[in-house]
């Protein structure tokens, strides 16, 4: 008898770490059981899951699903019997699973283009982006240039520009529609430290995998060689202090998709203009082992703000706050016997660290803290005779930077940031004032300047730009601050509250509505979460969220544990074994904003999106009757196999678990949301989205938790997966972002009858 999850507990006889930690009992079953799964399944067994299938159709009323083929494989972890039915789908390229995904999309937009309100939606997404005169993104100063994408309201993608100065004349440098023709790609690019080269990183349909070339600024002319595979995440790189070569990490083959992509990666030196067979390992093989590198670890290489280091951080989760740091004298790259030194361990507990003039400037984590920046000398470190450079008492530094006399420091407390300017010949502190009370960062500066760029957003304010002269501590707007009046922004209010969570602790919730509104059941909630990696959820406010809030849609945040909110202590409370507290943090906000009226169950949408697929995911299996929908976004909803099959299942076994670990196994079980899927519950109505492209959080594991729901739901509410053919992990297409907006916010407010969306009459 298996229980309610599909697990069932097998003989304590059993040893509890057998060899093999997915060991299959299903000793019965023969090969052709599970050989081309679908049509050339076994005949009896085909015609059960058939009747199974029809008989599933008739209970999901007007929402006839495409058919799911059910073939049960059974894993044992830890003496814990897991069925897992639609196992076959992890064959993501096999035909089968292609045409179920093209049929669950297609039934999923048949629905969604009926939906009235939908086309107005999108065309009021349009009309936002058309308040703006042109986007600037990614600016970066290097040199006396200042290099940028621009994107005007009618195009698409952006193109990279530059000037001379702030007020040089705008140079047009690369525009992708004419790189490739009829194709649309995104790129990252990093210029070089004298502004004269570019290195251009391009990926097609969300893809992560890039292709490297590097472009000569003053002939617009790219060298003749290409790099593939290139940089991963089209960064994880850096110019040689000469700028004749790049530094770049790369992974080892070009299948972006196999769960090996991003196993021992390469740090590679590649001199402009040659041929990358010529291209020389930065780290010698043979160090690997004496310097602690593991097979899943990534490098992010960077030279110290002098120039005189190079320095890499390894590091094995996308939220891994500490990480080994070695570095090696920029003397040293090219020589045969170079040996790379140790500088930071984990066990030092460094959470940020920075050379500068030999001094080794660091933020250590005190306890759980992370609220002190000090320095040491560089020759005989000795972390004992550190000097507290800034301490910024109860709240976290969240960054700084080093600029050629001073230290620019930003702490942060309950979303609010505060930014401090340091000597570093005197160590005198002083307060920069800022414009607004919100969430503020560096964004550009250099080293031999006491200029730098400072961005801030708040929950009214979107994106601001400012340019601060530390020499005459002057804050003024940047050149490159492109602000626009957006219709509702006047009107809105904030609430920063703070609730018991299920065992007591304060969960932070931030509420943002129009200050007309009446607050009563009647109203609807879109409440989002992440609780993950210990990343803060900073106050913003954009045009994807201005056509809810002009409708009286309140935006609700759920600061969850496994963010970053309350520093690493919050982190570490929703990691691994203490995942739960992510998605109970969720539904304590969630049984908050219903207890107090502001909304009632059936009003309420819930979202998370990646690793917050976990917390909505659980949110509703553990307590359905509190949502009337679930978003769920590249969604992380088959934990036991996500650690083990997707590209950065190694790396996210550091922030989820281990499925080697018998204890952080159970706890990956735990948050499994396909696992906790059970047959006759009332779940709300759901709509997951994936990009066919997506290997940080593969297809198939949307596919397999949207299987398993229409079969189990007895709400008689949609349960649609849609399938994005132009994107992965996400997309920089802009009609392809407003589209999925579009389309994810009609569904919502179609399943919580709001009056300007449901489906027309045939």
């Amino acid at each position: 008898q298996l229980s309610a999850d599909g697990t069932q507990n097998t003989s304590t006889a059993e040893s509890p770490t057998v060899s093999s930690h997915f060991k299959n009992i299903n000793r019965k079953m023969t090969k052709r059981n599970y050989d081309h799964i679908f049509f050339r399944a076994h005949a009896k067994i085909f015609a059960l899951l058939f009747t199974v299938g029809l008989s599933f159709i008739v209970n999901a009323q007007q929402f006839q699903y495409p058919y799911t083929l059910k073939q049960p494989f059974i894993d044992t972890i830890f003496g814990k019997v897991i069925v897992d039915n639609y196992r076959w789908m992890e064959d993501i390229k096999s035909r089968e699973i292609q045409e179920w995904l093209q049929a669950q999309t297609n039934l999923t937009n048949s629905f969604l283009d009926k939906i009235i309100g939908r086309d107005k939606l999108l065309a009021e997404y349009k009309a936002l982006d058309s308040l703006k005169t042109e986007t600037i993104s990614g600016l970066i100063q290097k040199g006396d240039r200042y290099f940028y994408k621009k994107t005007l309201p009618q195009e698409n993608v952006g193109k990279l520009y530059y000037r001379n100065e702030f007020d040089g004349k705008e140079v047009l440098l690369f525009d992708p529609l004419d790189y490739v023709k009829d194709k649309v790609i995104s790129f990252t690019f990093l210029p070089s430290n004298d502004g004269k080269k570019i290195a251009f990183s391009f990926s097609e349909k969300g893809k992560e995998l890039y292709v490297d070339r590097i472009l000569n600024v003053e002939s617009k002319e790219f060298y003749p060689e290409t790099i593939i595979p290139g940089s991963i995440y089209g960064g994880f790189r850096t110019w040689t202090p000469d700028d004749q070569a790049i530094v770049i990490t790369v992974p080892n083959d070009t299948n972006y998709l196999s769960k090996d992509y991003y196993k021992n990666v390469k740090l590679k030196y590649h001199k402009v203009g040659t041929h990358p067979k010529h291209d020389i390992n930065v780290i010698p093989i043979d160090q690997y082992v004496v310097l602690g590198i593991k097979s899943e670890q990534l490098f992010t290489p960077y030279y110290s703000a002098d120039k005189k280091y190079l320095l890499v951080n390894l590091f094995s989760s996308a939220g891994q706050t500490l990480s080994n740091t070695i570095f090696l004298p920029k003397s040293d790259l090219l020589l045969p016997d170079r040996k790379w030194n140790v500088l930071i361990t984990v066990a030092d507990q460094i959470t940020q660290g920075a050379i500068f003039n030999e001094q080794l400037f660091f933020t250590k984590r005190t306890g759980n803290s992370n609220g002190k920046l000090q320095s040491v000398p560089l020759q005989g470190l000795d972390f004992t005779k550190a000097k507290t450079v800034f301490n910024a008492g109860d709240s976290n530094i969240t960054s700084w930077y080093i600029s050629k006399d001073y230290l620019f420091i930003e702490k942060r407390k309950e979303n609010k940031s505060s930014v401090y300017q340091v000597d570093l010949k005197t160590g005198a502190a002083k307060a920069i004032a800022l414009p607004f009370s919100g969430a503020f960062w560096f964004a550009n500066g250099s080293p031999n300047t006491n200029k730098i760029m400072i961005n801030g957003t708040s929950w009214k304010e979107p994106l601001v730009r400012h340019h601060y002269d530390a020499d005459k501590q002057q804050l003024l707007y940047s050149p490159f601050n492109r602000s626009s009046k957006y219709p509702g922004i006047d009107d809105l209010i904030l609430e920063e509250l703070e609730l018991p969570g299920h065992d007591g602790v304060k969960v932070p919730l931030s509420l943002v509505y129009n200050k007309h509104l009446i607050k009563d059941r009647s109203n609807i909630v879109y409440m989002v979460g992440y609780g993950a990696y210990g990343i803060e959820s900073s106050p913003y406010v954009g045009i994807d969220l201005l056509p809810l809030l002009n409708r009286g849609v309140i935006m609700a945040f759920a600061h969850t544990r496994g963010g970053g909110e309350k520093g690493e202590a919050w982190h570490k409370e929703g990691m691994k074994g203490k995942k739960q507290n992510t998605w109970k943090d969720f539904i304590s906000c969630a049984e908050f904003l219903i207890n107090e009226g502001y909304t009632s169950p059936n009003k309420l949408i819930g979202e998370g999106g990646s690793a917050g697929g976990i917390l909505i995911g659980r949110a509703i299996t553990e307590r359905p009757d509190l949502f009337g929908v679930s978003v769920h976004g590249v969604p992380v909803s088959n934990a036991i196999r996500h650690v083990t099959e997707s590209t950065i299942g190694a790396n996210d076994a550091k922030e989820f678990g281990s499925i080697a670990d018998s204890i952080e196994a159970m706890g990956l079980l735990e948050m499994d949301v396909y696992h906790h899927i059970v047959s006759g519950e009332k779940y709300p109505a759901v709509l997951a989205t994936t990009g066919i492209n997506d290997g940080r959080v593969p297809a198939w594991e949307a596919g397999k938790m949207i299987a398993a729901m229409q079969q189990a739901s007895a709400s008689g509410k949609p349960v649609f997966l849609q399938v994005n053919y132009n994107s992965g992990h996400n997309s920089s297409d802009k009609q392809v972002q407003f589209k999925a907006l579009a389309d994810k916010f009609a569904f919502a407010l179609w399943q919580v009858r709001h009056k300007d969306f449901q489906i027309k009459s045939d």
